[in-house]
């Protein structure tokens, strides 16, 4: 797909539906590891807030989750 066909089908979803195409981007790519860990690494802002129903927060970052996601068994 190329990147002028998103601007070109911005107000009909049938045709972006029907353009659409992923890339392809090889068979060892791993959107946690390519990605989402490039972008989270030494990144200090809110990535999840959990607000429990008495009002507590819990807070983690990106590079929180990041680090959690590279433990082994990590959930």
């Amino acid at each position: 797909m190329r990147a002028a066909i998103l601007t070109e089908v911005r107000q009909d979803i049938d045709g972006a539906v029907a353009e659409f195409a992923r890339p392809d981007v090889g068979p060892a790519f791993n959107r946690g590891i390519d990605w989402f860990d490039v972008i989270a690494r030494d990144n200090g802002r809110e990535a999840l807030v959990l607000v429990e129903e008495d009002s507590g927060r819990t807070v983690r970052t990106f590079a929180e989750l990041s680090r959690h996601s590279d433990q082994p068994g990590s959930v």
